[in-house]
C-alpha cells in the first residue's frame, strides 16, 4: 500500500512538471521583438495586456485604406502603422530602454504606431503600441517619445500620405521639422529638404 502511494505521488509530480512546462511554452508562443530589436513573428497572436484605452483612442479614425498591422486580442483587433525609411530601409522603433530609433524592421510591437486623432484632419498623433508613448519633437528636447499630452509638439502633418499604403514625409506641426533617418546621424527631426532620408513608407 505504501509503495502504491509513493508511486502515485511520483506520477502526480511528473504530471505537474509537464503541465508547468506546457503552460510556460503556451505563454511564450505570441512572440514579440525585444527592446534590443531581435526578430519576431508578426504580432497576430493573442497579446496578454489591456488595450481598451488604445481602442478608444482609435475610435472614429478611418483606417480602411491603410496598410494594416493587426494586433489581435481576446476581444478585438487594433490596427497600426509601421513606418519604414525609404533610404535606409530601417523602421521607426521605440522602447523605454533605447528611446526612439530606426532599426532593422522586425514586425515587433515596438515598431507598431497607433494613429490618434489630432486637432487637424491633416495631422496625426503617433502612439507606440508597446510603450504607449507618443512621438514628440521640440527644439529644446529634440525627438523623443513621451506620455501623450494632446500638445501640438506631438502632432505630425501627414498630408503626403493620401492613400495607404503610401510614401511621404512626417512634419512636426509645431517645429515644422521633418522626421529624418540616416545611418550616420540616426533618427532626428531637421529642416525639411525633400531628400529620401525624410521619406517614410507604410
Amino acid at each position: 500500500m505504501k509503495t502504491g502511494r509513493t508511486t502515485l505521488r511520483r506520477r502526480l509530480g511528473t504530471l505537474a512538471g509537464l503541465l508547468a512546462m506546457t503552460a510556460a511554452t503556451v505563454v511564450a508562443v505570441p512572440g514579440q521583438a525585444s527592446a534590443e530589436g531581435a526578430a519576431a513573428p508578426n504580432p497576430t497572436g493573442a497579446v496578454n495586456r489591456d488595450i481598451a484605452d488604445v481602442a478608444a483612442d482609435t475610435a472614429g479614425i478611418d483606417l480602411s485604406g491603410m496598410e494594416r498591422v493587426k494586433v489581435q486580442t481576446a476581444n478585438q483587433a487594433v490596427y497600426g502603422y509601421i513606418y519604414r525609411n525609404v533610404q535606409t530601409n530601417k523602421c521607426l522603433d521605440h522602447s523605454n530602454r533605447y528611446g526612439v530609433r530606426a532599426i532593422r524592421c522586425n514586425s515587433g510591437l515596438y515598431q507598431v504606431w497607433i494613429p490618434l486623432k489630432a486637432s487637424n484632419p491633416n495631422r496625426v498623433v503617433l502612439k507606440n503600441y508597446q510603450t504607449k508613448k507618443c512621438l514628440d519633437h521640440s527644439n529644446r528636447y529634440g525627438l523623443r517619445a513621451i506620455r501623450c499630452n494632446g500638445g501640438t509638439y506631438q502632432e505630425w502633418i501627414d498630408s503626403d500620405f493620401t492613400v495607404y499604403p503610401d510614401t511621404g514625409r512626417l512634419i512636426n506641426a509645431k517645429t515644422r521639422k521633418c522626421l529624418d533617418h540616416s545611418n550616420r546621424y540616426g533618427i532626428r527631426a531637421i529642416n525639411c529638404n525633400g531628400g529620401r532620408y525624410q521619406l517614410w513608407s507604410t
